[in-house]
């Protein structure tokens, strides 16, 4: 099923879901969210990623110097993020991630245990912290 239409599944039925780099694109954001809160059981977790368009992050400058891209309908900052999907959910952890493309660190070669432990030093900074490529969230549907 589409996120745009209801998900052919029971309420309450699924502990886990991942939604990964998908609710950015959707014209109804709203009725997505409440569709996987009808589907998720009372307690369960939500993983959700979406481009973090803080201003400074990565995604936010790559939109500046090169090109949009057209299918992203939200362009959120990770505290708007995080106010659109706590209307809907319990916030458990949030965090961003990739602050390199793994496209560029694959060209590069540099995709080892090093890139990871940069990225690493970066979140201990906090204002950096929230400037990765991608917004992280872990949400819990309210019982």
């Amino acid at each position: 099923g589409s996120l745009t239409e209801s998900l052919p599944f029971e309420g309450n039925m699924f502990d886990f879901i991942l939604c990964s780099e998908t609710l950015e694109h959707l014209d109804k954001l709203d009725f997505a969210l409440s569709e996987l809160s009808r589907v998720l059981k009372a307690g369960g977790r939500l993983l959700v990623t979406v481009p973090n368009f803080t201003r400074l992050s990565f995604e936010y400058l790559r939109e500046i110097f090169f090109e949009k891209d057209p299918t992203h309908i939200h362009r959120h900052s990770l505290c708007k993020w995080k106010s659109v999907l706590s209307g809907h959910f319990s916030v458990k952890k949030v965090f961003t991630s990739s602050f390199h493309s793994s496209y560029i660190l694959y060209m590069l070669g540099l995709n080892d245990n090093s890139t990871l432990n940069t990225e690493g030093l970066i979140k201990r900074i906090p204002l950096l912290g929230a400037l990765g490529r991608e917004c992280v969230f872990l949400l819990e549907k309210n019982i």
